[in-house]
This record gives C-alpha cells, structure tokens and sequence, in this order.
C-alpha cells in the first residue's frame, strides 16, 4: 500500500478493516499528506462518492466475512 501513494494522494479503505491496515492509513500514512476515507463497502454507492480526483487506491478486505 505504501509504495501505491504519496502526499496528496486519497485512499478509499473498507469501514471495518483489519487493525494494522487502520493503523496504517489513520496514523503513519496521514503523517505523509494521504487522506483517507472509510466507507459501508456493502453499499457501492459510499464508495462511488469517497472517490477524488486524487484517489489512488481502493482497499477491500473481509477480516469479518459477515460485515463485509
């Protein structure tokens, strides 16, 4: 993920993902200028209006298949 942004850039990242993927966006990568947003990805239509001129990545991931 890291290698993916750089200051400026905006992530779109699953409301509810893994620990460490939270850790990473909220804290280290914010210290670097990269915005973030955490959207329901059930409904298609959060992650549609999360999306910048500068989002540069989408993270989707189940750490809990029955929230997903």
């Amino acid at each position: 993920m890291i290698t993916c942004v750089v200051a400026g850039d905006h992530v779109v990242c699953v409301q509810k993902p893994y620990s460490w993927t939270r850790t990473l966006l909220a804290d280290l990568l914010a210290r670097f200028g990269i915005a973030h947003s955490f959207v329901d990805a059930r409904e298609l239509g959060q992650i549609e209006a999360a999306l910048t001129p500068r989002t540069r990545l989408i993270v989707l991931e189940t750490p809990q298949l029955i929230d997903f």
